[in-house]
């Protein structure tokens, strides 16, 4: 099997320009489209860096793993899937609940005035679904050969 050099300053600099760039892009737009398009790809430029990483770097092992990990998420127990979304759950309204505690306002809980997770639940779910997607796909291709 070939050998391959992991590069972790130059994958995390790489990732961390390519997000932030887009994400003040967002700031400076500050409405709009280009708000929305700004902060969605600020939020997948580290998944899409992973495999621009993988894929540029010409270790047939390396792509050979990244596809494996890629497809294998059928593997995942869903058991572990509903564990991570609970304590994803537990966190946000902990740390919502301990600002209502100091005097922040109840309506925390919700997006919008029309929206909030009673009614959302599922909007909520799919959220967290892909975010958490994106980071895995980013995990795979961390700090791998260039």
């Amino acid at each position: 099997m070939e050998k391959y050099i992991y590069r972790p300053v130059r994958f995390y600099l790489i990732t961390f320009a390519c997000t932030w760039f887009w994400w003040l892009f967002a700031i400076l737009l500050n409405e709009g489209t280009g708000l929305y398009l700004g902060m969605f790809l600020g939020l997948v430029s580290p998944a899409v860096v992973a495999v621009v990483t993988v894929f540029t770097s010409k270790n047939k092992a390396l792509i050979n793993d990244f596809k494996k990990k890629l497809i294998g998420f059928y593997r995942i127990k869903p058991k572990y899937i509903l564990i991570a979304v609970l304590i994803f759950a537990v966190i946000v309204t902990a740390s919502i609940g301990t600002s209502v505690l100091f005097g922040g306002s109840i309506n925390q809980f919700s997006f919008t005035e029309d929206f909030s997770f009673s009614i959302g639940s599922t909007s909520a779910f799919l959220t967290i679904l892909l975010v958490s997607c994106i980071e895995e796909l980013r995990k795979c291709g961390r700090c791998r050969k260039t």
